[in-house]
């Protein structure tokens, strides 16, 4: 009988000699090997109406904090994608794991799911560097940068950035999942990116 891969995670003895470490000064130069020297992190603040309106409530100022400390995560996971990015690189997972992704999943704690979604999405983030870095100033949470990156090139990424941080994660999911639809039907292959994205909008601008 063999075990799950979440069993054999569980269960797993863990290395004698530890996990490989990764010198963040040696990543390779790039958008995604610069998390590091990203500004702090910080969003912008309520329109001036709202401040007109809200005054000193004290619920807004909470608020706020939560979306301020959201952006600061976001921060965190762009960092995470790039060392990510780095150790599956160079191999600092090879020997007792047949896969970054395993390492991943044993190393942080989470599910073999959730961490191949995590490597899937910090290799591709290696090319889009302005999807990496709205994720380090904080401008888009993980939970976006993972769907846009199911579907986006360098061709197509300004646009479905701006769509993505104009709406909401499920929208965003939304339209990735009819974007994926309309381009592998094989339908169109020529079509610009702006028009698939436009019909896929308007399927989903309204729920």
């Amino acid at each position: 009988m063999i075990a799950s891969p979440d069993l054999l995670h569980a269960t797993r003895r863990e290395p004698s000699t530890g996990p490989v470490a990764v010198e963040e000064e040696a990543a390779r130069p790039g958008p995604a090997a610069n998390a590091d020297d990203a500004a702090p992190c910080a969003i912008p603040g309520p329109s001036d109406r709202g401040v007109a309106e809200a005054g000193n409530d004290e619920l807004v100022r909470l608020g706020e904090r939560i979306a301020e400390l959201a952006a600061c995560i976001n921060s965190a996971e762009a960092r995470m994608m790039a060392l990510i990015a780095e150790f599956d690189r160079r191999g600092g997972w090879k020997g007792e794991y047949s896969s970054c992704a395993e390492w991943l999943a044993w190393r942080i704690g989470i599910k073999i799911g959730p961490a191949r979604e995590r490597v899937r999405t910090a290799r591709a983030l290696a090319g889009l560097p302005q999807t990496a870095e709205a994720l380090r100033e904080g401008r888009i949470s993980y939970t976006k940068v993972r769907a846009l990156t199911r579907v986006a090139t360098p061709a197509s990424e300004g646009e479905l950035l701006e769509f993505a941080q104009a709406g909401s994660a499920a929208r965003l999911e939304g339209m990735v999942r009819m974007w994926k639809k309309r381009n592998t039907r094989g339908t169109n292959p020529g079509r610009k990116s702006s028009k698939v994205l436009q019909d896929c909008t308007i399927c989903v601008s309204f729920r």
